[in-house]
């Protein structure tokens, strides 16, 4: 998308603090809600520059729905000593996707473009002094553009037309996976062994 590319250029080598991710939805009563909460995980971890060492994983029911339908809470510790906590909640008041990112150099608060073309998404910065600002970021006005679909696509074949490795690569992918196998299982740790997060 193009407010987290941009998010990522303004903040250049200062590296990510901690990340604190919401996926809110409105009626998704699916069991494998994990299915769409993939997104948000691999986001987290493209961002993230090493890999996921412990994580931690709670399942909260939900009054009157049935079993399986719950939000999921996930905390992570990355190598590098970088955090996350990510809230997937699907039967929700909200339908809104965002993060607050903590940095080296401030803070960015991302709003998610994600269900018309009139949301093309929000990008703000606060400096350690509390002065912000907010930061244009755009492919173009439909939603395919702000949703870095179209990014994500002329990327690929510009690196098949170019003969160059694409940005990923099976080992990016399966540290997503790694994380997701945990939410499939629904498993409380990351490793499984894994008693104490912090």
């Amino acid at each position: 998308m193009p407010v987290v590319r941009e998010m990522q250029r303004h903040m250049g080598n200062a590296g990510i603090v901690h990340v604190d991710y919401f996926m809110y939805r409105r009626n998704r009563r699916e069991t494998h809600f994990y299915s769409t909460a993939v997104h948000g995980v691999d986001l987290i971890c493209s961002l993230m520059p090493s890999a996921c060492v412990r994580g931690s994983f709670v399942y909260g029911p939900l009054p009157g729905e049935s079993a399986g339908v719950e939000n999921i809470l996930a905390q992570l510790v990355f190598e590098n000593g970088a955090t996350a906590q990510l809230s997937f909640c699907p039967v929700s008041g909200f339908l809104s996707e965002g993060m607050t990112v903590i940095a080296g150099n401030g803070s960015y608060r991302v709003d998610f473009p994600i269900w018309s073309d009139a949301d093309t998404g929000n990008l703000l910065f606060s400096d350690p002094n509390g002065s912000s600002c907010q930061l244009p970021a755009s492919d173009g006005p439909r939603l395919f553009e702000s949703n870095g679909f179209y990014w994500q696509l002329r990327q690929f074949l510009l690196s098949v037309a170019e003969n160059v490795p694409a940005a990923d690569d099976i080992a990016s992918a399966l540290e997503t996976m790694r994380i997701m196998d945990c939410l499939r299982g629904r498993l409380p740790f990351y490793p499984e062994k894994q008693r104490e997060l912090f």
